[in-house]
């Protein structure tokens, strides 16, 4: 069994999101609620970490804050999901 490839995209309206919950609601309600807002309004870029087209983790640039924000879904946590081996 091979190992599932965590692949990299930028946030659009063809992902779903509806199941993404990384533990932190804030974080969640972020990438689920403001981050196509965010996008649009050029106010952060928002990429997300897909294994298998799943959303498994998503991190958000703040480029004239310089901040960046990361969450993972908490069925991941404490796994190598998406870490190089």
């Amino acid at each position: 069994m091979s190992d599932p490839k965590v692949t990299l995209a930028g946030l659009s309206h063809d992902h779903n999101l509806a199941d993404f919950d990384c533990g932190d609601g804030e974080l969640s309600e972020f990438l689920c609620v403001d981050a196509l807002a965010y996008q649009a309004s050029f106010f952060a870029n928002t990429t997300l970490m897909l294994e298998g087209g799943r959303v498994v983790g998503f991190f958000s640039q703040f480029p004239a804050l310089k901040i960046a924000r990361l969450g993972q879904p908490c069925r991941t946590k404490g796994t190598a999901s998406g870490l190089a081996p």
